[in-house]
């Protein structure tokens, strides 16, 4: 009989998402993201809708820190 791998516990919840930033940067391919630092919900909206893959949200220098 052979060892079954078990699963991460964070593997088993439904609602858990892959990390597509780790997959994107294993196969070798670049990720583009911003550093915000304007403490407004529509900005970062705005900021997500451009198609970035990720957003840094800087709650100690801007002007909420």
């Amino acid at each position: 009989m052979g060892l079954r791998k078990q699963k991460h516990p964070m593997e088993q919840i439904k609602m858990f998402r892959k990390n597509f930033i780790k997959q994107k940067l294993e196969a070798g391919k670049n990720v583009i993201g911003t550093w915000c630092v304007i403490p407004s919900p529509v900005v970062t909206d705005i900021i997500c809708s451009a198609g970035l893959d990720f957003i840094i949200i800087d709650a100690e220098h801007g002007p909420i820190g």
